[in-house]
Parts: C-alpha cells; structure tokens; sequence
C-alpha cells in the first residue's frame, strides 16, 4: 500500500510538472518589447548613431537618369564619347555649376562585355562634367577604342552627397545610380542575387555604401563591373 501511494505521489508531482510547463509556453508574449534600436543599449551616444542611421537608410532627394551617349571618331582610329544626364534633388532640376563641384561624390563609366566570356572589360571613366541647363549635364570621354552605343557595352553612373559622421567607410545621406544597356549586356546574370546581400547589408544593398547592386537599366550586379 505504501508503494503504492509513492507511485501516485510520482505521477501527480510530474502531472503538475508538465501542467506548469504547458501553461509557461501557453503565456502571451509580451506586448511591450521595444524594437531594435542603438538607443535601447546606448541611450547616449545610441541617439545620434540612429539618427546617422536613419539618415543613410532613408529615401535618397536626389535622382539620376542617362539620358544619352553619343560617340563620333576621332580621326585616329578611336573615339570621343559624351554622355548626357540629368540630375533631379527633391524633384526639382538640380542646378550646379561646370564640374558639379556641390557634389561629394560624381562617377560616369563605360564598360565593354564579352557574353562568351561573360567578362566585362575595357572600362574608360567620363570627367568633365558641363551644365547643359534646366538640370541636364554632360560628361565626356576620349580616346575610346569603342563607341558604347554601337557596342556591346553598358554606361553607369552614381551621384552622393552628404557625408555621414562614419568610421571606417564613408557613406552619404543621399545617394542616386543610373545605367544604360547596350547589345547583348542583358543577357548577363550574376551568379550573386540582391536579396542575399540584403540580408546583412541592408535595403538596398550598395558596394561601399553608394553603388547599388539593383541600378534601373542594367542586370542586377552589372554596376559592379564597370570600373
């Protein structure tokens, strides 16, 4: 009998055992848990690195379209290339002077491809930017050994501005890409995908915090071949 009544005492002591630990994960969860923020941990200085932040991650005022490239010989078996382009800041034209100097940050490139290969070659930078009025510029390159519209090439091009108080990379506040496609470059597919790197880099992900991965006009991760 008093075996017995030892073995019930067992049953029921883990009966309540398991009753608690259902009713544990049966618990709502709870409903005040702040989101993920540097100020939860760092109440100081986790203010301002949000706002920086925030600042980086938020929509970017400037915008970027190619609206042309333009080759003619040059008389010595290569060509003078020029590319138009127009630069838009909270919607409006932007206006500048001759070499955009408000910008931190101006870069034009044009870039062969070889689709048996699947390699991206002779890259030759644009400079020189000049104001054609009403936010449209021009950039120019010479002595190319190809004319980008004619061959089997790609234009990119990537404007920032606003410094960020970073260390170790600078990144900017706004940030604009644009790209155009010419010949077969469409037929190129990167063996990355956008969406893996976003996974740690953030959206949208950008090489060194201002070329983007996904540039409208281009295969995703083409922007990267072109210097």
């Amino acid at each position: 009998m008093q075996r017995r009544t030892s073995l019930m005492a067992v049953v029921f002591a883990l009966v309540v055992l398991l009753v608690g630990t259902l009713s544990v994960f049966a618990q709502e969860p709870p409903v005040d848990v702040q989101p993920e923020s540097c100020v939860i941990c760092h109440s100081g200085a986790g203010a301002d690195h949000q706002a920086i932040y925030d600042d980086y991650a938020d929509a970017s005022t400037l915008e970027l379209t190619i609206d042309s490239v333009t080759s003619v010989p040059n008389g010595a078996g290569a060509f003078n290339a020029t590319m138009t382009f127009t630069i838009k800041k909270n919607g409006a034209a932007y206006m500048d002077a001759d070499g955009l100097p408000s910008l931190d940050q101006k870069r034009f490139y044009a870039v062969t491809y070889n689709s048996a290969t699947r390699m991206f070659d002779n890259s030759k930078s644009f400079s020189n930017p000049v104001v054609l009025g009403n936010g449209q510029y021009s950039v120019t390159a010479t002595g190319m050994t190809y004319a980008p519209e004619l061959s089997n090439s790609q234009v990119y091009a990537y404007i920032a501005d606003g410094v960020l108080a970073t260390e170790g990379m600078k990144l900017y506040g706004d940030v604009a890409n644009a790209g155009a496609e010419f010949g077969d470059v469409d037929t190129y597919v990167s063996a990355a995908n956008v969406s893996g790197c976003e996974k740690c880099h953030g959206t949208p992900y950008m090489k060194h915090g201002y070329r983007a991965a996904a540039v409208a006009g281009l295969p995703d991760f083409a922007a990267c071949k072109a210097c």
